[in-house]
């Protein structure tokens, strides 16, 4: 959802601050209401009953100028709230649906509990700012958001400087693009494959989840609640999970690359090392995702936290021009590793006729015997379809589609002059520092020991 489309719809929302109310809001309704554009008018027992009854918060125990604070802040997180922006799936099956405001309820709580543990600290402290500053010196999160556009180079490169007590956004120096593995490319952030054959159609995104904030020093990060899954969505409503096995697969890719590897020298060897390698992270993708007994199903996709770690990047800031003062804010970002896996169909069906000590399939068995009575036309469609259109690379990023015998040298090439590399990450846990080519070779995982 845009921020248009969003500010459009919580017109829709009206809050009124008084205590009695006619009918009964619960952060069930309110979140229906965004979804699905719906009239909504709330007020402050609207907002107390929330916060009592989905949010946990023991109100009674509370003074009522806390109460009060704690009740527009609802308002403003729940508007702020950045779920907002993936608003399909938040309008998906009404198990996603739930996933989704189980989400918001826990930034909520996060909120609130902040708010409240952080009470006493501000009593009795200054209402008004310093002159020439726009944010109260009392938050410890900048109560705003930026949208930041650019070229990728600036984007994947963003820093923060002080000056004359303020921040201008800065660009870190470019890091020159390494050579990457196969393997590595695969795991790139913002790269996306898709594999298209007569029997398999699958896709591979890194959709990797950045969160960027201002803080002051010392505070510590809102890390966001990850699970390993972020979702399991049905791609086609019509049709009912048909899981497959990980073995099943495994055997399938097994025969397929044997069967590929006859096509040469019409096939070039890079090709062929692109399809194997890709159906190699598939495959690890299926083990490490673990779902229903380690299974995969057509009209189906997964996303899930790739090497079940966080990583961040902070820069200090010292930003106020008395030197004596130990005020700073540091600028960080909150890496979530997230690859969505899909498979739009999958029509391979094991060969029982035929004894062999390996599983076979009946369409690979065929194309077999059609490659050996080279050269007929299915040979050479076939041929065709592996060398031109059978692997379609893209840049999330910018949005562009990289096909044909050369795409990925040209995806590659793309990022190179157009991304370069990424800027060095920590973390969460242990804390040790990594570069992104290393992460990628590893899937994301590291030997995490945290401290």
């Amino acid at each position: 959802m845009n921020p248009e489309t969003l500010k459009k719809r919580l017109s829709n929302i009206r809050y009124i601050d008084r205590r009695t109310s006619d009918n009964e809001v619960n952060l069930k309704t309110f979140f229906e209401a965004i979804v699905h554009n719906s009239p909504l008018e709330v007020n402050r027992g609207h907002m107390e009953s929330i916060l009592t009854n989905d949010l946990n918060v023991k109100t009674e125990e509370l003074n009522t100028k806390l109460v009060s604070v704690l009740c527009e802040a609802l308002v403003y997180y729940m508007s702020v709230w950045p779920g907002w922006q993936r608003n399909s799936e938040c309008r998906g099956l009404e198990l996603q649906r739930k996933e989704w405001l189980e989400r918001l309820r826990q930034y909520l709580i996060f909120k609130s509990q902040f708010i409240v543990k952080n009470s006493a600290k501000f009593e009795g402290k200054k209402a008004v700012c310093d002159q020439g500053t726009q944010t109260d010196g009392e938050k410890v999160l900048a109560p705003y958001s930026l949208v930041i556009g650019g070229p990728p180079t600036f984007i994947n490169n963003i820093a923060c400087n002080g000056h004359n007590g303020g921040l201008i956004i800065v660009k870190h120096p470019e890091k020159a693009w390494q050579p990457l593995r196969l393997c590595q490319f695969l795991n790139w952030p913002n790269v996306d494959v898709q594999v298209t054959l007569p029997d398999i159609s699958l896709t591979r995104s890194n959709v990797h989840q950045v969160h960027r904030f201002i803080a002051l020093k010392g505070v510590k990060p809102p890390y966001p609640d990850t699970p390993h899954i972020a979702h399991i969505t049905k791609l086609s409503k019509e049709k009912e999970f048909q899981p497959y096995s990980y073995l099943y697969f495994f055997h399938y890719f097994h025969q397929l690359n044997v069967v590929l590897r006859r096509l040469k020298p019409n096939v070039k060897e890079h090709r062929l090392r692109e399809l194997s390698a890709i159906f190699a992270e598939f495959l690890k993708d299926i083990r490490e995702v673990g779902v229903y007994d380690v299974t995969m199903s057509p009209d189906a996709s997964v996303g899930f936290n790739i090497g079940k770690c966080q990583y961040t990047r902070t820069k200090r800031l010292h930003t106020i021009p008395d030197t004596n003062s130990n005020e700073s804010t540091s600028y960080n970002e909150i890496i979530v590793p997230q690859v969505d896996i899909a498979l739009h169909y999958f029509n391979a069906v094991q060969d029982c006729r035929i004894y062999s000590k390996t599983v076979t399939f009946k369409s690979l068995n065929s194309l077999s015997t059609t490659i050996s009575q080279r050269p007929n036309k299915e040979w050479d469609h076939f041929v065709k379809v592996v060398n031109n259109s059978c692997i379609i690379y893209k840049c999330l990023q910018c949005k562009l589609r990289f096909i044909g015998p050369d795409a990925y040298r040209s995806a590659v090439g793309h990022f190179r002059e157009r991304h370069k590399s990424e800027q060095t990450v920590t973390c969460q846990k242990c804390r040790a520092q990594f570069e992104i080519e290393v992460l990628s070779k590893d899937r994301w995982s590291h030997k995490c020991v945290s401290s």
